[in-house]
């Protein structure tokens, strides 16, 4: 029953570094989303007519935002995970630990 604690207990984590992570990517999207399509489409007032040209820029807009958010979770993620890794492997080994002592046996311990 211990095992099914901590395995709910690592999706309710994962799903916090995944909600973060996609509104990081949202906010990423809504500061810098403009400017990249403005990048990618120049002027908008170059057409006589701009439909095409709005409707496209909207799609995009909406499939860059999807995009960023996704990998804003997924990056996010994956950067826990390594500063996890990074923080275990870092951590000092405990130096007043006693030895382990050798695991018990049934009969007399030999003699030299």
């Amino acid at each position: 029953m211990a095992d099914k604690g901590a395995f709910t207990h690592k999706l309710r984590v994962l799903g916090w570094q995944l909600l973060v992570g996609f509104i990081l990517g949202v906010a990423f999207w809504e500061v810098l989303g403009q400017w990249i399509l403005e990048k990618k489409y120049g002027s908008f007032g170059s057409s006589v007519t701009c439909a095409p040209d709005v409707k496209r820029a909207l799609a995009d807009f909406n499939s860059g935002l999807r995009i960023s958010a996704l990998a804003g979770a997924g990056i996010l993620v994956v950067a826990i995970f390594v500063f996890k890794l990074w923080l275990k492997k870092r951590a000092p080994t405990p130096s007043g630990a006693p030895p382990a002592s050798p695991p018990p046996s049934g009969g007399p311990s030999p003699t030299p």
